[in-house]
């Protein structure tokens, strides 16, 4: 663990952005409940204008990439390097899937 430096800022930075995006779609899931027909219908318009939120947490996600490859380039402790890599993985796949909708 005392050489593990890239790893484990890359895991804070995936944890920062997928606790980010978690926070966000948990913010749309509750606007969407609290829509009534006619909003809910067009509810795509709504969250295309809240779009600009989520593209704060990107670079959060770039530096987790970064910092994984550059810990498995520095060859650091094996195990920390792949969750690393893995959790840089799942942030970049929470920025296209839509999770609010499985919230509500």
């Amino acid at each position: 663990m005392k050489g593990s430096k890239y790893s484990i800022l890359s895991l804070v930075s995936s944890s920062i952005c997928i606790v980010g995006l978690l926070i966000f779609n948990y913010n749309l899931s509750l606007a969407y409940l609290s829509s009534s027909g006619k909003t809910r219908a067009l509810f795509g318009i709504i969250e295309l204008t809240r779009l600009h939120m989520k593209l704060y947490f990107i670079p959060f996600a770039l530096i987790s990439i970064i910092l994984g490859i550059l810990a498995m380039r520095k060859k650091e402790t094996k195990v920390l390097a792949i969750v690393s890599i893995v959790g840089c993985i799942i942030a970049i796949a929470f920025f296209f899937i839509r999770l609010w909708t499985f919230m509500i």
